[in-house]
């Protein structure tokens, strides 16, 4: 069974927080509790699910990471943003990129996320 864990980038504090619940209400997110037991509404935070893969160092990847992949041999690494693909129900490296699956564990790193690292995508 695939994992499945959230994160949050808490806007007030620009930082991303692990979470302990998320509440619902009328099939839409009411509220999330931060592992603090710091409840935050809708507004207040941007929510980061873990996309079910690991970079070459072992650290979870979450959409909105930033990850540095490479291709092939040869070719220039391509850094990019992790997005969900609506249309193919998958994560992707980038809006046109690759598609996520376990082979690419050994052959991506994250660096970074959007939230807290925009200036990376600067560098594409």
């Amino acid at each position: 069974m695939r994992e499945i864990e959230f994160k949050a980038f808490v806007k007030e504090l620009n930082k991303i927080i692990p979470i302990e619940c998320i509440e619902f209400k009328d099939g839409k997110i009411d509220h999330i509790r931060l592992v603090d037991g710091t409840p935050l509404e809708p507004n207040e935070f941007e929510l980061m699910q873990y996309a079910g893969l690991k970079d070459k160092d072992s650290i979870k990847v979450y959409e909105g990471y930033i990850v540095r992949w490479n291709r092939s041999r040869g070719v220039d690494d391509v850094v990019d943003i992790v997005v969900y693909d609506k249309n193919f129900l998958s994560y992707r490296i980038g809006k046109n990129g690759i598609f996520f699956k376990p082979q690419l564990n050994n052959n991506i790193e994250v660096i970074g996320n959007i939230y807290e690292n925009p200036e990376l995508l600067e560098q594409k």
